[in-house]
């Protein structure tokens, strides 16, 4: 998904006037969605039937402490998936959608710096 979001931010600094931009965003939500039409559409697929209702639970962490490590490196693993949780919940979530706003701004507001 960060590729596809990254390579729409891109294509959005190309675009002229707004109504392309929406445009283009619009189109792009109905491609990400053809997965999740194409399954709602299916009716008769039997293990739609056999899966129910969907609850997740959250289980206990348990202590590593005590017990050997298999993976030398788990910190180094946990370390990784903080770094990507905190940019995903600091940036993305948030500020994507603000990026996606400036970039093209910046972009238009630094030609006409240049071309003065």
């Amino acid at each position: 998904m960060w590729i596809a979001e990254t390579i729409n931010v891109m294509k959005a600094t190309q675009r002229k006037t707004a109504q392309e931009l929406i445009t283009s965003y619009i189109g792009f939500k109905s491609i990400i969605d053809i997965p999740t039409i194409y399954l709602g559409s299916i009716n008769n697929l039997p293990i739609k039937g056999k899966i129910g209702s969907v609850t997740a639970t959250k289980a206990r962490k348990q202590s590593m402490r005590g017990q050997d490590e298999t993976f030398a490196g788990i910190w180094l693993c946990n370390a990784f998936y903080v770094v990507c949780k905190f940019f995903f919940n600091t940036f993305y979530y948030y500020f994507f959608t603000f990026s996606v706003i400036f970039v093209p701004l910046a972009k238009v507001l630094i030609k006409k710096e240049m071309s003065e």
